[in-house]
């Protein structure tokens, strides 16, 4: 996405080198993603730390520096090679969505710049700096979606009116449904009444503890869970449903449940000695 961005502003508005970052919080630093055109020798500019370079000193003053004697700029670097390239001109700018810095763009032309350009310019770093933010947040919801999917637990969602909106494959195991069956269905269905009653205390904001408590299969056969109920809220922080974790204590109620035999026959060998 940010090598077409890049393309496009190589061809449609004639810059010469075009090269895009993206900030890497965990460092921080600006990471080299998209590059068009010349490149200067011994390229130092994959990984910039905030700060050094003219792109690092454009993420912390988060404004942008335009120039059509790039030559003479006293504040860039490497000017042997913006000379041995005849470039005439520089535009970077500073990518930020709701003041929140998401990468640079640099660009280099062997001709002046219009004010007119920076005027697209302005609009552009804009346009690029929405799309790393929309990109970032479908990877990471397409991760969280991949980790409710695999989880061994039962992960499922009710909507305000609980009827089941979300159903994992952990959820298929546990209660031997279907996705295509269960969704759409009240969520009674699965869960006594009080744990139903658990479900509309947090539609109604309210917190509720991790219980343990008892569910039914599909064959209605009653499964041991401990269940974890929390709201699901929209942008706005309005609650628009519910969301439940089952985790299958079977296996745990059957140690216990030996456990406890063990005493009992431990005990009455004590007795009968």
């Amino acid at each position: 996405m940010l090598q077409v961005c890049a393309e496009a502003l190589h061809e449609h508005l004639a810059f010469d080198a075009v090269r895009l970052w993206i900030l890497d919080e965990a460092t921080p630093a600006l990471v080299l993603r998209a590059s068009v055109g010349a490149v200067p020798p011994n390229d130092y500019l994959v990984r910039v730390p905030i700060g050094q370079h003219k792109v690092g000193e454009i993420a912390v003053l988060r404004r942008p520096h335009i120039t059509n004697a790039v030559q003479d700029d006293p504040t860039m670097r490497n000017r042997e090679w913006i000379r041995e390239q005849a470039f005439v001109a520089f535009a970077g700018y500073p990518l930020i969505v709701d003041d929140q810095l998401v990468g640079v763009m640099a660009m280099f032309a062997r001709h002046s710049l219009e004010p007119a350009t920076g005027d697209a310019l302005n609009t552009v770093a804009r346009s690029v700096a929405l799309a790393i933010q929309r990109k970032r947040a479908e990877t990471a919801v397409s991760m969280l979606a991949a980790i409710v999917e695999g989880s061994t637990d039962a992960i499922f969602s009710v909507t305000l009116d609980g009827l089941i909106s979300s159903w994992n494959r952990g959820a298929e195991r546990l209660y031997v449904y279907s996705r295509t069956e269960i969704l759409g269905q009240p969520v009674t269905r699965l869960i006594p009444s009080a744990d139903a009653e658990l479900v509309n205390a947090t539609q109604r904001g309210e917190p509720v503890p991790t219980i343990e408590t008892t569910h039914r299969a599909r064959d209605g056969q009653p499964i041991p869970v401990a269940l974890t109920i929390s709201s699901i809220r929209d942008n706005t922080g309005r609650i628009v449903g519910g969301s439940g974790i089952a985790r299958d204590m079977s296996e745990r109620r059957r140690l216990e449940e030996q456990f406890r035999q063990a005493q009992k026959m431990e005990a009455i060998g004590r007795l009968a000695g």
